[in-house]
């Protein structure tokens, strides 16, 4: 064999080698089931894929307004949904809770905007961590206590006049974005929660890993009852795009 091919394929192994190693090693810093640590490469990937899911739904929502906002992670017990059981969050003894996701500050956010007068459609995202308390030996699912989530809502009145949102291709978009880092996704029906009319996950194929979930939620109340406001939500583990993008380019 051509010694530089031999090489070449060498160097390829002892890369994949390396990745796997330190893929272990994040989990195992704190020796904790759950508790993540990330390298430059893989924070650098995940900031990428953010800026390009954000630029999708922007091209594809044009000309609704998108807005990125920051809510603390602390977050008062009174807006957290009603659904979520308290054995599964971690809270303070002064009723503030560790978000289990991002939603409740992306609602309190469109709720003041409704109330100065902002006119729907408007789309409030996220990228930040949230906090769940998760079952032993997540690992291969990825189901972290502590995880990133970037998620959209899209608030709408139907009664308004406004440019057509298309759940249907809005999907599609993100599931091929999606498949661009991780490789082969499929849409599947899934059980909605509590707070939704329905729910379509996008899993990777090859295990099944639930990358991203849709939903039609019907919990958000508007300043008054004459608003109808309806939201359109897109949900995306950011944390296991990373771990499946990785776990994909080393096969």
């Amino acid at each position: 064999m051509n010694k530089n091919i031999l090489a070449t394929i060498l160097g390829i192994a002892s890369l994949s080698l390396f990745n796997k190693r330190k893929r272990a090693l994040g989990s195992a810093n704190y020796n904790v089931n759950g508790l993540q640590f990330w390298y430059e490469d893989e924070i650098k990937l995940r900031e990428k894929f953010v800026e390009d899911i954000v630029d999708i739904i922007k091209e594809k929502l044009r000309p609704i307004k998108v807005i990125q906002v920051e809510a603390p992670v602390l977050t008062p017990d009174s807006k957290i949904y009603e659904g979520y059981k308290k054995d599964r969050m971690y809270s303070t003894s002064d009723h503030l809770t560790l978000r289990p996701q991002t939603t409740m500050g992306s609602y309190s956010f469109a709720q003041t905007m409704l109330k100065r007068g902002e006119k729907p459609p408007f789309v409030i995202w996220q990228h930040g961590k949230s906090f769940r308390r998760e079952q032993n030996k997540t690992k291969k699912h990825m189901r972290l206590k502590e995880f990133y989530q970037l998620e959209f809502q899209i608030f709408y009145d139907e009664a308004l006049p406004h440019p057509k949102i298309n759940a249907k291709k809005l999907i599609k978009e993100v599931k091929d974005e999606i498949q661009d880092y991780i490789g082969r996704c499929r849409v599947v029906d899934a059980k909605p929660p509590h707070y939704a009319e329905w729910t379509k996950d996008i899993e990777r194929s090859k295990n099944s890993v639930e990358i991203a979930s849709i939903s039609e939620r019907n919990d958000f109340k508007g300043p008054s009852d004459d608003i109808n406001i309806k939201v359109l939500e897109i949900a995306i583990g950011t944390d296991r795009v990373v771990f499946n993008h990785f776990d994909w380019k080393n096969k």
